[in-house]
């Protein structure tokens, strides 16, 4: 896992945003208080944090593994 702190990406008005990559889930509005779930749901088991998630987009090249990250799920 890598944490990397960017500039802003032009979506100021969701507030704090975190995204998973290479799976390509935005999280939109995180509170600190959030972090752990993200962790511990997306990083860990495998699902999406859905109060949290705004959009999915998938990296270019990337097929989602079966089971870990529902196909099914789009913002």
């Amino acid at each position: 896992m890598v944490l990397t702190e960017c500039a802003s990406v032009g979506f100021c008005a969701i507030g704090p945003a975190v995204m998973v990559y290479p799976d390509g889930i935005w999280y939109a509005q995180v509170l600190p208080a959030d972090v752990h779930e993200i962790i511990e749901e997306h990083l860990v088991q495998g699902r999406v944090v859905e109060r949290l998630a705004l959009m999915k987009i998938p990296a270019a090249g990337v097929q989602e593994s079966p089971g870990k990250i529902s196909s099914d799920w789009e913002a």
